[in-house]
């Protein structure tokens, strides 16, 4: 939105405005000796017809008209407005000319001194409207004093916006450099003794926007009320697209591309230009082409080799630094194809946190197997996509067909909707990890059957009906242990003890080892870090006996 802010200005003294059209700005050199322009603003109240009228010049002692461009027929200037004449060949100046005049390669004004003014009627006789003298110059075309001359790309012009006119050459023009002619087309400018023109005291400000999203831009204008405001698009002095209403505010469209606006404030005494505002417009973030997570992970326990892009949403987050496990899990909506798993691992190597469980992210990276778990690998093509979405855990019970099984699930969240039991916490205070299982706590193959083939395939069974839960990092000795009961730490007043349970376990299934070969790689459940996840709230279904039970024997 444009929002114009009116500030009314005290009125300046009057100065002696001419009543119909002035040399406003001339050059007499540019790039080259033939560069040169002049300059006519209409100062009067009303349109102007120069009809009859011609633009001459003298040298500085000169005493005769040296004809410049004359007109023979209808030429009105409008109130305000502006005229520009230029050598045919030779001006390099950026507004375009309304009339040129053959001023050869080395130009027709002098460059240390002469005199312009602009006549109705005949050369040498006709009335002279306005004129001006500069440099040395002595003849007749000086008003009081003359002006400087202008040096290369400079100008002189009439301050006040072209509205000075004491009728001192001296007084009323002054260097601008470099020079900024205008034409036809430019911005007019009133000339009015009772009011002052507009002026610009805050211009409206660059931005940066995502595609599709609007911009809000302020200007601030003095000068003596009412001001009119006109918006554009385009660059400050393009007025073909106009845009918006006579209108202390304008909303931009939606942007799908960089787009440049300014304002023009205007009052009877004249017109302000703002500055361009560049609108500038991000690429829609997450727009590369992308492949399905599944067709990376493959049907097998390899990836695929190369450099993939993905999208998904995060699923687990474990980044930092080590004990961190320095990435994060990312998981699409899936390929339909239940042999190959629907999330990875993406390892950052440079211990960075750039994402949040939930965070919808496209990610560009080197596909590998690092310990028997699939990754990608990348630091610079991780980009997060401006939204948030959630997974629906996939539903994963104990026993595993086979050793394999768990496979199709790597990287991806999944449930547990059974019961889970306690079976093992040996590394409990070493890693953080629990061994659990479903129907009970698992007991030694010898303990239910005779030593050989069929405690074999007790083992066998067990292995299946297995699961490492595991805590968020790869600390040895952590402190606190999270994994006590009621989703509290462990204490000496809050142990965890085997066969104590759990239901429902959330987690991402992951394949990683303990950070040391004493609890090497495995599938494991990790469901602090996430979504949907947590420290799990383990029930007590093994209390402590009150006294020692009885053993028999003697």
């Amino acid at each position: 939105m444009l929002l114009f802010t009116q500030l009314v200005g005290v009125a300046q003294p009057a100065l002696a405005v001419s009543t119909s059209v002035v040399i406003s700005q001339f050059q007499v050199a540019g790039a080259t000796a033939g560069d040169e322009f002049i300059e006519l603003h209409n100062v009067s109240s009303g349109p102007v017809d120069l009809n009859g009228y011609r633009v001459v010049y003298r040298s500085a002692a000169g005493t005769s008209d040296v004809a410049l461009v004359n007109w023979a027929a209808s030429t009105v200037i409008p109130a305000g407005g502006f005229y520009l004449i230029t050598t045919s060949s030779g001006y390099t100046g950026a507004a375009a000319a309304n009339i040129t005049y053959n001023g050869g390669t080395s130009g027709t004004l002098a460059g240390a001194s002469g005199g312009l003014a602009l006549r109705n009627g005949a050369a040498n006789t006709g009335t002279v409207i306005d004129s001006v003298g500069y440099g040395s110059a002595t003849n007749a075309f000086v008003e009081t004093a003359t002006t400087t001359a202008p040096a290369a790309n400079a100008s002189k012009a009439r301050t006040s916006n072209g509205c000075a006119d004491t009728d001192n050459n001296s007084a009323d023009f002054g260097t601008v450099n470099p020079s900024t002619p205008r034409n036809s087309s430019s911005a007019v400018q009133l000339c009015n003794s009772g009011s002052t023109a507009p002026s610009i005291t805050t211009q409206p400000q660059s931005q940066t926007i995502p595609s599709g999203g609007t911009a809000t831009l302020t200007v601030a204008a003095s000068g003596t009320a009412p001001l009119g405001y006109q918006c554009y698009e385009g660059a400050s002095g393009t007025t073909s697209t106009p845009v918006g209403t006579n209108s202390s505010s304008f909303t931009t469209p939606a942007l799908t591309a960089t787009t440049q606006y300014w304002v023009r404030v205007s009052n009877s005494s004249g017109t302000a230009d703002s500055t361009t505002a560049t609108i500038t417009v991000n690429a829609t973030p997450c727009a590369a082409p992308d492949v399905t997570i599944g067709s990376v992970q493959g049907t097998g326990d390899t990836a695929a080799s190369g450099t993939f892009t993905v999208q998904g949403v995060v699923v687990g987050d474990y980044e930092g630094a080590s004990p961190a496990l320095r990435g994060f899990y990312l998981q699409d909506s899936g390929d339909s194809n239940a042999a190959t798993s629907d999330g990875i691992f993406v390892f950052e190597g440079d211990n960075a946190n750039r994402v949040s469980v939930g965070d919808v992210v496209q990610v560009t990276g080197t596909a590998s197997e690092n310990q028997g778990q699939s990754q990608l690998s990348s630091t610079t093509g991780v980009e997060l996509c401006g939204t948030t979405s959630t997974v629906t855990p996939t539903d994963v019970s104990l026993p595993f067909a086979s050793a394999t099984a768990a496979e199709q699930y790597e990287g991806m969240l999944v449930r547990f909707p059974q019961t889970l039991y306690v079976t093992e916490h040996f590394q409990l205070g070493r890693f953080g990890q629990v061994l659990m299982s479903s129907g009970g706590r698992l007991k030694q193959p010898t303990n239910v059957t005779t030593p050989g083939a069929s405690a074999l395939a007790q083992q066998a069974a067990n292995d299946l009906n297995q699961i490492i839960v595991d805590d968020d990092t790869q600390a040895q000795n952590p402190d606190p242990i999270l994994f006590g009961r009621g989703g509290q730490p462990l204490s000496a007043s809050n142990t965890l003890r085997g066969a104590d349970t759990a239901a429902g376990v959330v987690g991402v299934m992951t394949y990683t080892w303990s950070g040391n070969a004493a609890s090497g790689n495995a599938y494991r459940l990790r469901p602090v870090g996430a979504l949907g996840g947590g420290v799990l709230s383990f029930q007590p279904a093994n209390p402590r006996p009150a006294s020692v039970p009885s053993v028999g024997g003697t």
